[in-house]
C-alpha cells in the first residue's frame, strides 16, 4: 500500500429536499498515519482553507463516538470501517486507504450552493485543493 492519501467524492443523490439547496457532491481526503492532521478534529485546524471549511473528521474504522462532532456512533458500525468510504467516487490513482487512516472532508450544503456552482468538477477541483494542503507533498 502506498503511503500518501487517497482523495473521494461522494454523491449528494441521497439528499433530496427542494427545501434545501445544496452541490452535487462532498469532498473527502483520507491520510495515514504520520501525517501531521491524523487524528484532529475539525474544530482544532485552522490552517486549512476548503470551501465551508472542513466539516468531516472521523477514522477509517468507526469507533463509538464521533471524534468531530462528539455523537454517539450507530452500534453496527462501531469496529467497522467508516461507512463514508460505501461508494466512494476515487479521484487519485491511489484506491488504497488503510484501516489506521483519518478522513478529512467538506460538504456542500452552505447558502447558496447548488448544483450549478457545485457541480462534480468544481468538487473534484476543491477535493484536490483540499488533499494538497493536507498532505503538501502528495
Amino acid at each position: 500500500m502506498e503511503n500518501k492519501a487517497v482523495a473521494f467524492i461522494k454523491s449528494n443523490e441521497w439528499f433530496k429536499s427542494a427545501m434545501v439547496g445544496h452541490g452535487t457532491h462532498n469532498g473527502y481526503v483520507a491520510v495515514p498515519p504520520g501525517n501531521k492532521y491524523h487524528r484532529m478534529s475539525y474544530f482544532d485546524i485552522d490552517d486549512i482553507s476548503v470551501h465551508g471549511g472542513i466539516t468531516f473528521s472521523e477514522p477509517v474504522m468507526s469507533g463509538e463516538e464521533s471524534i468531530g462532532s462528539k455523537r454517539k456512533i450507530n452500534p453496527k458500525y462501531v469496529g467497522k470501517r467508516n461507512p463514508i468510504l460505501d461508494d466512494a467516487e476515487f479521484i487519485t490513482d491511489n484506491t488504497e486507504i488503510g484501516d489506521d487512516w483519518w478522513i478529512f472532508g467538506f460538504d456542500t450544503f452552505h447558502h447558496g450552493d447548488d448544483e450549478y456552482n457545485w457541480d462534480k468538477q468544481i468538487v473534484i477541483q476543491e477535493t484536490m485543493y483540499l488533499m494538497e494542503q493536507l498532505c503538501p507533498t502528495t
